[in-house]
């Protein structure tokens, strides 16, 4: 699909997003809804929307477009696609599956959720919560005890007990 004289091996990652994305427009899903009615890919719905000010993007890539439609500048929109092909890279390797050591064993994670128990389980910043210690919170030992003879890793997100610094009630 891209010329190979300018190719940096460092962006396959890149080329292979772009790619899939054209593939989807050129002979998945868009062919399938819009090659039967001869509409080309400049006049379907995803360009006639932003041509009428729509914007179906976030983060930067809305605020790359936002700066092309000011000053016309065409790098400001390949910037915003790199900006969308990250993200779907990102989202790629967030949903694959990895196995790691974890309490001595063998367990399975979604790539992008390794590690981010401790971010997500309120008992880090609960006052009680002791780990390896004997007056450890009794709910947060027994279910460490059960998630490592199951093999499994469970934040908590709510806890009847729990004790922070002025937890404001809703």
């Amino acid at each position: 699909m891209f010329s190979h004289d300018n190719r940096n091996q460092h962006y396959n990652a890149l080329e292979d997003v772009f790619e899939d994305a054209y593939n989807q427009a050129a002979n998945g899903k868009g062919r399938e809804r819009h090659v039967t009615s001869d509409v080309p890919f400049h006049d379907q719905a995803i360009c006639e929307l932003e041509r009428e000010g729509y914007t179906f993007c976030s983060g930067q890539a809305a605020k790359k477009i936002r700066e092309a439609l000011k000053t016309g500048n065409e790098a400001d929109l390949l910037g915003a696609m790199n900006y969308l092909a990250a993200f779907v890279i990102v989202e790629r390797e967030r949903s694959r599956v990895v196995e790691y050591e974890h309490h001595g064993r063998i367990v399975s994670v979604m790539a992008g959720n390794r590690g981010k128990h401790r971010r997500n389980c309120i008992c880090y910043s609960c006052a009680q919560f002791k780990p390896g210690q004997p007056d450890n919170c009794a709910k947060a030992q027994e279910l460490y005890e059960l998630c490592k003879r199951q093999g499994v890793t469970t934040p908590v997100w709510e806890c009847s007990t729990y004790t922070g610094k002025d937890v404001p009630r809703e």
